[in-house]
């Protein structure tokens, strides 16, 4: 029953975060079709300002798996001397 729970769950966030997807990829398209219009008319495209759609604020972004968070918590918690001596790129 946990495991049906947890699907179902997975599967409704996976569903809400590609709507998501859809809806700004939509608001790009649009966009871009109005950039296209405007340069096949004028032969120049504006300045435009940033709107709230395309604008991705680092605080919006949250981590959805609990042991990510504990990995960059360890990376950030750790010194350089933890990095070189652990990492498999420097002992080759």
């Amino acid at each position: 029953e946990l495991n049906s729970e947890h699907a179902q769950k997975v599967a409704e966030l996976e569903q809400a975060m590609q709507q998501k997807l859809r809806e700004r990829q939509k608001l790009y398209e649009e966009a871009f079709n109005q950039d296209m219009k405007q340069y096949l008319s004028t032969g120049y495209l504006q300045h435009r300002e940033p709107t709230e759609a395309n604008v991705c604020v680092l605080d919006q972004m949250t981590l959805t798996n609990i042991s990510d968070q504990e990995a960059l918590d360890d990376f950030l918690n750790s010194t350089g001397d933890d990095i070189s001596t652990g990492s498999s790129l420097t002992s080759g």
